[in-house]
């Protein structure tokens, strides 16, 4: 079974360890002296600012007067809120006072993030210093830690930075991990600024009759920035060029991976992937996330894009395995998860190419000193090993681990302690992301439901629903006594080609706003229904929305409560 070329070795202190990589494996050496790294004469690099977040003044005065030394503030959001956003423009915000590392943090490990700080500060290529070592290095650094999507508990990253004077810690995370008085919750925005964001998605200003409908697509949507820009742009899988689902098809694979532009074009083999990623995070399709190494893109949550077939896939991972073999440590260690992710999916299919892309990724992980993602890495490869049958590689593997363990486990311990006040939990290492035949856009119920909706029967009404080849949810919308005009919506996600309209049975419950309207709804895409109550005629209504997608058709229930009127239309 062939194996990548040995590239030239790699000689690495790990802690107190002297450790040599090479393609054919790694060795431990006897000790010797540690490295005396010489700080950075210019602060660390920003990542590029981006557009500017609409409606996000007084978010950003406000975090920026939360930030402290020794008190970690947390942004918390739900999906497609914008906190990745709003996190890189306030790094630009604070820099001008103090120095900013801004780093990923979805599916890494705490040394693997710690390893990222040292190398902002510290220009010294080949050391990973442990955990001692590494604090007494920052202690006279003042400077913020931004950390985007982080995933780990944060206790003991908390405990770690508290221990110097003057670095800050200020992160996003979708579960919360900090006491309330240092958790941010980040909600919608604004009317204008959502309306805004609707003209610059379109590329132009709103014409006045577009502006009820925008209107209530913001009512509808909360006020979620993805979900603006989704309807928006309003673009479905179908109707994009053959170079435009190409670059989607790693994302679509691996939905939590990071690709940036350049090496998309490198695993895609689409000429202009960079420039292509730009328009499909424009339509909404991606989310761009920035660090200091540049601009990178993963999949957005609820995007409508089928994975790609078995055939594609392994085309998928012969192209990262040529990359993986002839890139640097770094840009290798950035692209860690679609790197084992990729590994964890052949495994089944086709383990003898599983082993390939492993074993080509290895040595760099290796040397980038990430030794959180490499110990993923060796997981997955040592499985893929095993189910080929690849004795050889199940030994190169199987010794990799020793040597990780051996020079790595000294640097500190991986299990830590929540922060003060957040919710007690145990650390989860992320090492694969699992694909198959992935349909993404499936209909999500709205946010809280369990929580407000007492009655088990009014649950499962709530629950989506499925009729033809389209999911409606929620299956019923309740608007509560909060004056008139109420606006609610439903999110109608395709399984095939159809077409979808909507006819209330009460002149009280009106569509305001149907991005389902005027074109077909494809397979994978997700359109917005938006309904509005105007209370009259009694203190309670009871109605339904009756749907069609081509032969089919269903209900949602309407269910509305306000002051008694004359009901509109009716005299």
């Amino acid at each position: 079974m062939s194996h990548p070329a040995s590239p030239p070795e790699a000689r690495l202190v790990v802690g107190d360890h002297r450790v040599v990589v090479t393609a054919r494996g790694s060795t431990v050496l006897p000790g010797g002296e540690s490295p005396v790294p010489v700080r950075r004469l210019v602060p660390p690099t920003l990542p590029p600012q981006g557009e500017e977040p609409l409606g996000r003044e007084a978010e950003r005065a406000a975090l920026a007067a939360m930030i402290r030394p020794g008190e970690p503030v947390q942004i918390h959001g739900p999906e497609g809120i914008g906190k990745s956003v709003l996190l890189r423009r306030l790094a630009h915000d604070v820099a001008g006072r103090r120095p900013v590392v801004h780093v990923h943090g979805a599916g890494r490990e705490l040394d693997d993030v710690l390893q990222d700080l040292f190398t902002a500060w510290y220009d010294e290529a080949g050391y990973a210093p442990g955990r001692a070592r590494l604090r007494a290095l920052l202690g006279g650094i003042a400077a913020v830690l931004m950390i985007d999507d982080l995933e780990f508990p944060p206790g003991g990253l908390h405990a770690f930075l508290r221990t110097g004077p003057g670095i800050a810690l200020v992160f996003t995370s979708r579960v919360r991990r900090c006491a309330p008085d240092r958790t941010f919750e980040l909600g919608g925005l604004g009317e204008p600024a959502a309306l805004a964001l609707v003209s610059r998605t379109l590329g132009r200003p709103l014409r006045q009759e577009e502006v009820p409908a925008a209107t209530a697509l913001w009512e509808t949507t909360g006020g979620n920035p993805l979900e603006l820009i989704r309807a928006a742009a309003r673009v479905p899988y179908g109707e994009l060029g053959p170079g435009e689902r190409a670059a989607l098809a790693p994302f679509a694979a691996l939905p939590s991976a990071l690709v940036a532009g350049d090496v998309l074009a490198r695993i895609t083999g689409v000429a202009d992937a960079a420039r292509t990623a730009v328009r499909l995070a424009r339509l909404g399709l991606l989310t761009e996330e920035a660090s200091p190494g540049g601009v990178y893109y993963r999949l957005a949550p609820g995007t409508g894009s089928p994975a790609p077939c078995e055939e594609g896939v392994a085309e998928l991972a012969v192209r990262t395995a040529g990359w993986a073999s002839d890139t640097g440590a770094e840009e290798l260690a950035a692209h860690a998860a679609l790197v084992t992710g990729l590994v964890t999916a052949m495994t089944d299919d086709d383990p003898g190419l599983a082993v390939r892309l492993a074993r080509a990724a290895s040595p760099g992980l290796a040397g980038s000193l990430r030794w959180g993602a490499w110990r993923a890495l060796l997981d997955a490869g040592l499985a893929a090993a095993e189910r080929a049958g690849d004795g050889e590689a199940v030994t190169y593997f199987t010794r990799e681990r020793k040597v990780r363990a051996l020079a790595g486990d000294g640097q500190g311990a991986m299990t830590e302690d929540p922060a003060p006040g957040a919710p007690r939990g145990t650390l989860t290492r992320v090492t694969a992301v699992r694909t198959g035949l992935v349909v993404l856009g499936t209909a999500v119920a709205v946010a809280g439901a369990v929580h407000v909706v007492p009655s088990l029967v009014r649950l499962v009404e709530e629950r989506p629903r499925t009729f033809g080849c389209v999911t409606v949810a929620p299956g019923r919308l309740a608007f509560p006594r909060r004056g008139s005009g109420t606006v609610k919506g439903l999110r109608v996600t395709g399984t095939c080609r159809t077409v979808v309209t909507a006819a209330s049975s009460d002149p009280r419950f009106a569509v305001v706003a149907d991005t389902c309207a005027g074109r077909p709804l494809l397979p994978g895409q997700t359109c917005l229904i938006s309904v509005r109550f105007t209370p009259a005629g009694g203190r309670e209504a009871d109605a339904a929305l009756r749907i069609t997608a081509g032969e089919a058709a269903g209900e949602v229930t309407l269910v509305g409560e306000g002051a008694p009127g004359p009901v509109p239309g009716k005299g």
